[in-house]
């Protein structure tokens, strides 16, 4: 007997389908709910920053990035990428940023001083100071630098400084529900580097640049974002300057994208008044080697590998001529922090710091050799352990 089946007023039947029309029928819409889907992602994607970079093949992408990342200043500041560098306040952050740029605006290697490099377009960004510094700065360092006609042209034509101070230079603003975007200055920026971008921009401070919460993600995760879009879209190297967070044994500003988001990510401080460059990180190779720095006529620059060697060879002469005399006597140079015969103190002209890692060297390859001595005599006393209070150093020869 056949069922009847009684549909509610204004409900159409429906034909019966047969299970090949049925699975078609699904089949058929299936496809489409997956096409949608497919136009909604477009749609989404196309409402995405305009630097979205595009699916292409992968010879197209290796062909678009052959060769390996190009520095301005070698392993240290890349081009296309963010370049951090922090340290404490008044180390010198500013005034080695600006050596540095006006280096390469003339076309010298700021670590070498060497010239005949390509004179690069650097624009400096800063708040910092006040115009009669920057000014003062300027004088200082086209002073140190001795620069001949070409490179005096080269510097007024590549190396731009506006006055900024009193300008709110903030790249972003959070707008309705926590959203942030670019602010006025971001998009004035934007136009200018549209007018024609420059090879190194460099920004000082970040605590001028980034109102947010510097230990919150989604507040220092959408700036670092932003600077890292301008780098690319300009092919231009971008240079963040900040202070570290208040803990004194942090080298970065608060959250970990800080040094994240970093590809070179550098720390200028102070040791044993030395003054020192350290890279912290560097994504596209091993990090670069530590760098000594110096106030020579008001002017902080690196001391190059050239300098250096000649400073190491007077101190190793230095310490090979007087320690003879020290050891005629029968006395040992010590290296206790408060002896009077500390070895630094007979070389008062070179820094402690150089002193000592000559001597490390002189012991390690066996000119001189460590001894221990008691505190009574100022004798070497290997045989009694008990009685041995200080340390100190010997010559061998």
């Amino acid at each position: 007997m056949n069922d009847i089946v009684q549909y509610p007023p204004g409900v159409v039947q429906q034909p019966t389908l047969s299970y090949e029309e049925t699975i078609a029928r699904e089949r058929a819409i299936f496809a489409s709910m997956k096409a949608e889907a497919q136009v909604r992602q477009l749609t989404t994607a196309t409402d995405l920053p305009r630097n979205w970079p595009h699916i292409g093949t992968w010879e197209d992408r290796v062909r678009d990035h052959e060769g390996d990342v190009e520095y301005l200043v070698p392993d240290l500041i890349p081009r296309g990428l963010i370049t951090t560098l922090f340290g404490r306040d008044g180390i010198g952050k500013s005034f080695l940023m600006m050596y540095v740029s006006m280096c390469l605006a003339v076309g010298r290697c700021p670590l070498t001083n060497d010239s005949g490099g390509t004179p690069l377009r650097v624009w400096f960004l800063s708040t910092e100071d006040p115009e009669r510094a920057i000014v003062s700065r300027f004088k200082a360092i086209s002073e140190s630098l001795c620069l001949d006609p070409y490179e005096e042209s080269q510097l007024s034509q590549n190396f731009v400084m506006p006055q900024m101070k009193g300008i709110d230079t903030c790249l972003q603003i959070t707008g309705k529900g926590g959203q942030p975007t670019a602010s006025q200055y971001a998009r004035m920026l934007e136009r200018a580097l549209d007018q024609g971008a420059p090879d190194l921009l460099a920004m000082d401070p970040i605590s001028d640049l980034f109102r947010g919460n510097q230990n919150a993600a989604n507040d220092v995760a959408p700036f670092l974002w932003y600077c890292e879009t301008l780098a690319d879209r300009y092919n231009m190297a971008l240079a963040l300057i900040g202070h570290p967070a208040k803990d004194e044994e942090s080298r970065y500003a608060g959250h970990s994208l800080w040094s994240s988001k970093s590809r070179s990510r550098l720390f200028l401080f102070c040791e044993k008044n030395v003054t020192w460059l350290e890279q912290d990180k560097r994504t596209n190779g091993p990090k670069a080697k530590p760098i000594r720095l110096k106030w020579n006529d008001g002017v902080l620059a690196p001391v190059s590998e050239l300098e250096q060697g000649d400073t190491d060879r007077a101190i190793r002469q230095a310490i090979e001529e007087g320690l003879p005399h020290w050891a005629a006597r029968g006395e040992v140079v010590s290296v206790a922090n408060t002896a009077p015969n500390k070895m630094h103190k007979m070389l008062p002209d070179y820094d402690e710091a150089d002193v000592r890692r000559i001597t490390g060297q002189l012991c390690a390859d066996g000119t001189l050799r460590t001894v221990e001595f008691d505190g009574t005599d100022n004798v070497p006393d290997i045989r009694n352990k008990r009685n041995v209070a200080k340390k100190g150093v010997w010559w061998n020869k």
